[in-house]
């Protein structure tokens, strides 16, 4: 036993201090900056206050500009001017389907793969879900 508490000691006095190197701390903003344009429903002002911030101001992210004609509620695209830096910023899944327009596109490519493979129950049942998520 006695041993055992000996061992357990050892891992709990060890702690390992981890950090973020400038570029993952940089990048990791930058990608962060599609989910706050996807939950502000396309509000550019919103992720320039999510990139201006005064906890990443050492990322000199404040020059980063929203390119409106090039975002959608899925993606977002940033450019630094200044820098001549361009960022493109894919937002993953939701559980607001109806927010996004990425899932009809999925479905379709879904059902087609199902009725390739001869599954009709599964396009069945899918073409179900689609139906009441459009209402």
């Amino acid at each position: 036993m006695e041993t055992l508490k000996s061992k357990a000691g050892n891992l709990l006095d060890s702690t390992e201090i981890v950090k973020d190197s400038f570029n993952q701390q940089k990048y990791s903003r930058l990608a962060d900056a599609s989910y706050n344009f996807f939950n502000s429903n396309g509000d550019a002002d919103a992720v320039k206050k999510g990139l201006s911030g005064s906890d990443y101001s050492h990322l000199g992210l404040e020059k980063f500009e929203v390119d409106k004609d090039l975002s959608s509620i899925d993606n977002v695209v940033l450019h630094n001017k200044v820098k001549g830096e361009t960022h493109i910023s894919f937002r993953g899944t939701t559980d607001d389907i109806k927010k996004t327009g990425q899932f009809p596109q999925i479905g379709i490519q879904t059902e087609k793969l199902c009725s390739i493979q001869r599954r009709p129950k599964t396009v069945h049942a899918f073409q179900k879900l689609v139906l009441k998520l459009k209402r």
